[in-house]
């Protein structure tokens, strides 16, 4: 994930989020319940949208430094979801996908 400068909390929680992901997926794996977590980067949301309005050169710093040079979509993040909750990724267990092309 990204490190952000004045963003200690919010830092924090995203490794709160995969620590509880790793202990559920152990604790739950053996009753056929898989638990993943997804972490996005910067995508085209209204809250970005909202954040483009405050804070237009940071969202485009931000941008700059994915390696595609442009937001994620929501249907991106959506599909993979999708693909965790399927039978398809039916080993993935305990994982934190990181979702932000590259930043």
């Amino acid at each position: 994930g990204v490190t952000v400068e004045n963003c200690s909390a919010y830092t924090a929680s995203k490794c709160g989020v995969d620590a509880v992901t790793r202990c559920m997926a152990k604790d739950l794996g053996s009753h056929g319940i898989r638990v993943n977590s997804v972490q996005p980067g910067i995508i085209n949301t209204p809250m970005v949208a909202q954040a483009i309005i405050t804070n237009p050169q940071t969202i485009a710093d931000w941008v700059a430094n994915t390696s595609t040079k442009r937001a994620g979509q929501p249907q991106e993040v959506a599909e993979v979801i999708t693909f965790l909750a399927s039978d398809r990724a039916s080993y993935i267990n305990g994982a934190h996908i990181c979702i932000s092309d590259g930043y």
